[in-house]
């Protein structure tokens, strides 16, 4: 059946390590074979000390921005209240479009640092 399907497990399992992977070689504890390995310790201080405070400061400036949007919406939502003109309806929709534009600059900017922070943990 697994040959029917192409499906096959064990060729996954025994993979050459990347080459983008440095470290001191070491014989692997499964496969018997020389290896690079790195120092646990110092990729758990790489992940603790870096990754988790950039995540954690990219989770706060995300929620300051989304309470910078609801503050907004209600300050405009007063103002506008029985206006139905064109402009109006405009200016009750601008918090949203100026929270769209927010996300979409914080998207632009965060990506290229969570890649690039997933690129120097994996590499470890």
């Amino acid at each position: 059946m697994f040959t029917r399907y192409r499906v096959d497990f064990f060729n996954n399992w025994f993979q050459e390590p990347r080459a983008e992977f440095y470290g001191e070689l070491g014989k692997d504890a499964i496969t018997g074979r020389l290896q690079p390995q790195y120092s646990n310790l110092v990729r758990l201080m790489k992940f603790y000390g870096v990754s988790v405070p950039v995540m954690l400061v990219a989770m706060v400036i995300a929620w300051l921005v989304m309470l910078l949007y609801f503050y907004l919406e209600e300050y405009v939502k007063p103002m506008l209240k029985g206006d139905a003109s064109l402009y109006g309806k405009f200016l009750t929709q601008l918090p949203t479009i100026v929270y769209a534009v927010i996300v979409l600059v914080l998207n632009a900017i965060y990506q290229p640092l969570a890649v690039a922070l997933n690129n120097w943990g994996n590499y470890l």
